[in-house]
């Protein structure tokens, strides 16, 4: 998120009318030590601060800045603190507050790191690589996770390709 500043969006064209639209689901940041929040709201990341903020939840640890989730939620953020927000105990702690709220997917869109420690896991059972044009190569962050699909499809989107299927257990 401090990266790429994404939208984490649903942005699509009506092919009718020409009409752009946008729409937001529950978006997750995870961020363990709450970095996303400490520089002045007006700094923040688009998630913590777009028209879409009350649908933005982040996972962050018991251990982080009491003061950075308060700034957040004043915000209208949702805060989720969490024993740790790593490994096969933050996984579960997340999903089984997901199950409460009656959220029965996550689309996890990530670095390296958080997509590697997912797998590891367990969470993630089905994945979308989507490589562009530039990075067709291999190079980039996803060169660095374990890809390996179960009757894998992929397709050209363009310039891009997309590549999803089950993980391997």
């Amino acid at each position: 998120v401090l990266a790429d500043d994404p939208a984490l969006t649903r942005r699509w064209t009506d092919a009718a009318t020409g009409e752009a639209h946008e729409d937001c689901g529950t978006r997750f940041v995870f961020d363990s030590q709450l970095r996303t929040a400490a520089r002045p709201p007006a700094a923040w990341p688009r998630v913590l601060a777009d028209r879409w903020r009350e649908r933005t939840v982040v996972v962050t640890s018991v251990a982080a800045d009491p003061a950075a989730a308060a700034r957040l939620e004043a915000a209208g953020v949702r805060v989720w603190r969490q024993e740790t927000t790593r490994g096969a105990r933050g996984w579960s702690e997340f999903a089984a507050r997901c199950a409460a709220e009656r959220i029965s997917g996550v689309y996890l869109e990530g670095g390296a790191e958080l997509l590697a420690d997912a797998r590891a896991a367990g969470a993630a059972t089905y994945g979308f690589w989507y490589r562009s044009g530039a990075d067709a190569a291999g190079a980039g962050w996803g060169g660095r996770v374990e890809w390996r699909f179960a009757q894998a499809v992929t397709e050209r989107l363009g310039a891009d390709t997309l590549t999803r299927g089950q993980f391997f257990p």
